[in-house]
């Protein structure tokens, strides 16, 4: 069941559930497909999270620059459901 990347021991699964709602981002390589790694950010709206943005790299990318990028756009959708409350 899975590929080799999924975490299947549910206290594991917890853990890396917690580390993932501190650091507020999702790196799982190999856990998609083996060749990949996935990259997920929340978006918030009063402090709820209502989505998510992600996207799936080549493994061997470094996800860094996808983390910044995936925040910044995050950022910007939170301000644009911000604005739009009455």
């Amino acid at each position: 069941p899975g590929v080799a990347g999924t975490i299947m021991d549910p206290p594991r699964l917890r853990r890396a559930l917690a580390d993932i709602r501190r650091s507020g981002v999702a790196v799982a390589p190999g856990s998609i497909e083996a060749v990949s790694t996935g990259v997920a950010v929340p978006v918030r709206d009063a402090g709820s999270v209502v989505a998510a943005l992600s996207v799936v790299l080549p493994r061997e990318t470094a996800p860094e620059p996808t983390v910044s990028a995936l925040r910044e756009a995050a950022a910007r959708i939170e301000a644009e459901l911000r604005a739009s409350r009455p």
